[in-house]
């Protein structure tokens, strides 16, 4: 069968790459910084390029310094401490000057410390903090870690006063104040912080582990948590078989979803969608507000017990705390997923390599694209029967397309060129 080619127009809107910068976060206080680098004092005897033509306006610099005083350092340093450095016409570099003295925070080991613009490395000022720290160490025998809880997106109403954090290896635990902060005395090492709430649990992706070098260093960890509402179930096909692989989504019941809560089905169809905030939520497979039927999802939009009417769904209350479910699901039988191969020639004949080609419902919310490889192609994954555009442009000019409609009921090569 043949397919149909339409050639489209297509204004392009060209946007000019700015050039890179140095984007970092601010270092943190001497307590937190301190300990994990390489701090001395020193004035600044030479700052000369590493290659002999190169210049400081720009590479890779050697700048020696006459070292005044050690306030951190694993290892004793020498006299003179030579470091390695981006200049200034880098991204993140840094330049020093001849004759003026430094607090330098470098990394690395001793004979190759290297330093940037990231770094708490400054000019020394008449009363300087870091100094005045390395002066005046407490002599205390616990870290300090002043943390914050954090709420993940759609929260919002969780109540963080509510919630404990603990560091169960050093049998400490705080309570979370209202505005989330919360502070814990650990002694030097690593410590995984948990949280102690019935109503909340820690966001999947939170690291819970806190590092503190010494006993006068300081931490400032960041938990994200969220409600511990979930609902669970079990998912089966029409004719009482297991679905396994698809996913499930948690919507509210009245109004817009804050995110995306859903879980996968196990192997053997059962799955659990957490950290939900109370209130009633209706379940469903594909549905439209996350991009409806799909090839990684190809079941029709379902409701939970199994209908195709979102007002017929069945709502589920989660309560602040624990377990809603176990909820029975019936999807119906999956459409057919294919693989389209989309080949891209020039009038010549030859393939295109980098053409940008977008495959997309002809009545859908959502696409799949890429540029086309060494033979002019690209694979991808669709459902049958479906309209789907088809659409590739030049790879140096999107006024150059080309377009194909057409319902596939299989696998099939699409064959698409490119306009003079």
């Amino acid at each position: 069968m043949r397919a149909l080619l339409v050639v489209v127009t297509v204004v392009a809107v060209l946007t000019s790459q700015e050039a890179d910068a140095c984007s970092c976060q601010a270092p943190g206080p001497p307590c937190e910084t301190m300990f994990s680098a390489t701090v001395f004092v020193g004035k600044v005897l030479s700052s000369k390029p590493t290659q002999a033509t190169g210049s400081l306006s720009s590479g890779t610099a050697t700048t020696t310094f006459e070292l005044i005083e050690t306030l951190h350092a694993d290892t004793p340093l020498g006299k003179t401490v030579e470091l390695t450095h981006q200049t200034n016409g880098n991204i993140c570099g840094i330049a020093f000057d001849v004759g003026k003295t430094y607090v330098v925070y470098a990394g690395g080991a001793a004979g190759q410390l290297s330093a940037g613009a990231c770094s708490r490395t400054h000019r020394l000022g008449t009363s300087d903090e870091d100094v005045a720290y390395a002066h005046a160490l407490p002599k205390r025998l616990l870290a300090k870690v002043e943390g914050r809880v954090v709420r993940m997106e759609g929260h919002e109403k969780l109540p963080l006063e509510k919630l404990e954090v603990r560091a169960a290896d050093a049998g400490v635990s705080a309570k979370v104040a209202k505005n989330g902060t919360f502070t814990l005395d650990l002694p030097p090492g690593s410590h995984r912080l948990e949280l102690v709430s019935d109503i909340a649990t820690l966001w999947e992706r939170s690291s819970t582990t806190v590092f503190v070098p010494h006993a006068a260093s300081c931490a400032k960890p960041m938990l994200n948590v969220q409600w511990n509402g979930r609902i669970d179930g079990r998912v089966t096909g029409p004719d009482g078989g297991v679905v396994a692989g698809v996913e499930v989504y948690a919507l509210p019941q009245k109004g817009a979803p804050h995110w995306r809560a859903a879980d996968t089905t196990k192997v053997d169809g059962t799955f659990e969608v957490s950290g939900l905030a109370p209130g009633a939520y209706v379940l469903a497979v594909s549905p439209e507000d996350f991009g409806g039927l799909s090839p990684t999802s190809p079941f029709p939009t379902t409701w939970a017990p199994g209908v195709t009417d979102r007002k017929k769904a069945k709502a589920v209350t989660v309560a602040p705390a624990g377990r809603s479910g176990p909820v029975d699901f019936v999807v119906p039988q999956p459409m057919q997923t294919i693989s389209l191969k989309v080949v891209v020639k020039s009038k010549s004949g030859a393939v295109v390599q980098g053409a940008q080609v977008n495959v997309a419902p002809e009545n859908g919310n959502r696409s799949t694209g890429a540029g086309t490889d060494a033979s002019g192609a690209i694979v991808v994954k669709e459902l049958g029967g479906v309209v789907l555009v088809v659409r590739a442009c030049a790879p140096a000019d999107m006024k150059k397309c080309v377009t194909a409609k057409r319902a596939f009921e299989g696998d099939a090569i699409v064959n698409l060129t490119l306009p003079e």
